[in-house]
C-alpha cells in the first residue's frame, strides 16, 4: 500500500508542474505524448524505489492539504482569467 500512495502523490505534484510547464511551452502532438509517457515511467520508478511509509491518518491529512491547495490555486487562476 505505501508504494501506491507514494506514486499517487507523485502524480499529483508532477501533474501540477506539467500543467504549468505546458502553459509556458507550446508542445503539440507527439512530443507531449512522449513527455507524458516518460514522466509516468519515471514516477513509477521513483515511487517504487523510494516508498513513503506513513499512517493512514497522516495520508488523510496530507491529501486534504494537497486538495485544499489545488482548490485555492484553481480559484486564483479563474479569477485572473475573468
Amino acid at each position: 500500500m505505501p508504494v501506491c500512495t507514494s506514486i499517487s502523490i507523485l502524480y499529483v505534484f508532477v501533474a501540477m508542474a506539467l500543467g504549468l510547464l505546458l502553459r509556458k511551452v507550446n508542445l503539440e502532438g507527439w512530443p507531449k505524448v512522449v513527455l507524458g509517457i516518460v514522466l509516468i515511467v519515471a514516477m513509477l520508478a521513483v515511487g517504487i524505489k523510494f516508498p513513503v511509509y506513513a499512517t493512514k491518518q497522516t495520508w488523510i491529512l496530507f491529501s486534504i492539504r494537497v486538495y485544499f491547495l489545488c482548490i485555492c490555486y484553481t480559484n486564483v487562476v479563474i479569477k485572473r482569467s475573468t
